[in-house]
């Protein structure tokens, strides 16, 4: 198994500008989660990977708040941001300074996650602070809520620089070039008034932008302090700077929202406005969505570390599936080496799927498959691997087309859906053949 651990710019401007800048207002979305189920990481494995999962993007990087260079199939760039077929930012960074001295968020205390979130906790201990650094990616966006609540556990007024710093690096997924998916430098934008960057891929319509819920007082094209050196790739750095006062025991929060698009500039404004306006709704309905996974079955045995492991199983299942309008939804093989689509693994993956109740994930991978493999091959072949920008690594093995008929029956033998088993017969019969 693969599965590893994970319009103008002016009109940008005004939607930025519009925005209340008091996210105080609309509460914390990290307390909306503290009563879900939880997992907290063995501080052994806080230099290892995470992932907070979307369907439509993801992110990856190392429990203790850090973005190092992973994986191989884009040598080192396999974790970041991503919203295939493209990768948005290879990470983002933040610090706070006092005076002249600078704590950078990358080395986290505790890392906690959720089934559909995840948070790290940081402690600046000299000065006596506390930063919460909490995730979470809404169903069917191309966007990221990210939110820092840094407290002032000392007797003093705190005078406070915080930086945020996304790594942009906008690139095609693996095998881009077969699909005339050719990778330029990036271009960076600041807008002044609104506090925010934009930045665009110069050769392609590939957009990232991030602004916060507090008015930048700085920014910086340079490298920070806290940012990784010599990171692959053509992509730039951009920092807002935000000065903030903490009076002693006082709490406050700041929204870092993070939006992209493959295809156009308003795709990206629309997805500013929605997360600007809609995060908490989003987080809700997120969580609803989990609960009905939960529900959805249960298994009860006196050993309750095997139960929390099937419930977790469901979680991470979701964690998987990869939507790309252009090509379809279906579950992938794993993270962060292979956030696409196999024959093989799928065959192995939706009896689990099937038992668990999500049948309309079993319905939309099978479809996948079947269609990929079809444009590939159409005599009945199965492909056995495909990247999210469509093109086919490689057209499939003996396997894969056997595997895929028996897992067709057991699709069938669950849900009685003789209206897909009518539809993909005759890919059956050539199958066969």
């Amino acid at each position: 198994m693969k599965i590893s651990y994970s319009i103008c710019f002016i009109h940008l401007a005004l939607i930025m500008a519009c925005s209340n800048p008091d996210y105080q207002s609309t509460g914390s979305l990290h307390q909306r989660v503290s009563e879900l189920p939880a997992i907290e990481g063995k501080s052994q494995y806080l230099a290892s990977p995470f992932v907070t999962a979307g369907d439509r993007v993801y992110l990856i990087g190392y429990q203790d708040g850090s973005f190092p260079d992973l994986g191989w199939h884009v040598t080192g760039g396999m974790g970041g941001i991503w919203g295939h077929p493209i990768k948005l930012m290879d990470g983002f960074t933040a610090s706070i300074a006092i005076g002249n001295t600078i704590f950078c968020l990358d080395q986290a205390k505790k890392f906690i996650n959720y089934p559909l979130a995840n948070s790290r906790q940081f402690e600046w201990e000299q000065e006596r602070l506390s930063i919460n650094r909490f995730q979470f990616i809404p169903d069917g966006v191309e966007g990221v809520v990210i939110e820092y609540q840094i407290t002032n556990n000392s007797s003093l007024l705190k005078e406070i620089k915080f930086a945020f710093t996304g790594m942009v690096d906008l690139r095609p997924t693996w095998l881009g070039e077969r699909a005339q998916m050719i990778d330029a430098a990036d271009v960076i934008e600041y807008n002044e008034s609104s506090s925010s960057i934009l930045a665009k891929d110069n050769a392609n319509p590939w957009f990232v932008a991030f602004r916060s819920s507090l008015t930048a007082s700085e920014f910086s094209s340079q490298t920070e302090n806290c940012v990784t050196k010599n990171r692959v790739g053509l992509g730039k750095d951009a920092t807002l700077i935000y000065e903030i006062y903490l009076q002693p025991g006082e709490s406050k929060i700041i929204a870092e929202y993070i939006a992209g698009s493959y295809s156009s500039k308003e795709s990206v404004l629309q997805t500013f406005e929605l997360l600007k306006k809609e995060s908490m709704n989003k987080l809700d309905q997120k969580i609803a969505r989990y609960q009905q996974i939960d529900a959805a079955s249960r298994l009860t045995i006196p050993d309750k570390e095997i139960e929390q492991m099937y419930r977790w199983l469901k979680y991470n299942t979701d964690w998987l599936v990869r939507d790309v309008p252009e090509q379809g939804r279906s579950i992938s093989a794993g993270l962060p080496d292979y956030p696409w689509w196999f024959g093989a693994d799928m065959t192995y993956t939706i009896p689990g799927i099937l038992a668990t109740g999500d049948h309309e994930l079993a319905k939309s991978s099978i479809q996948l498959l079947y269609k990929l493999s079809k444009g590939e091959n159409d005599n009945g072949r199965i492909v056995h691997e495909v990247s999210t920008n469509g093109v086919v690594f490689n057209p499939g093995n003996v396997n894969e087309t056997a595997q895929a008929i028996t897992m067709l029956k057991h699709y069938v033998d669950w849900t009685g859906d003789k209206e897909l088993l009518t539809q993909l017969y005759p890919e059956v019969k050539k199958g066969i053949t």
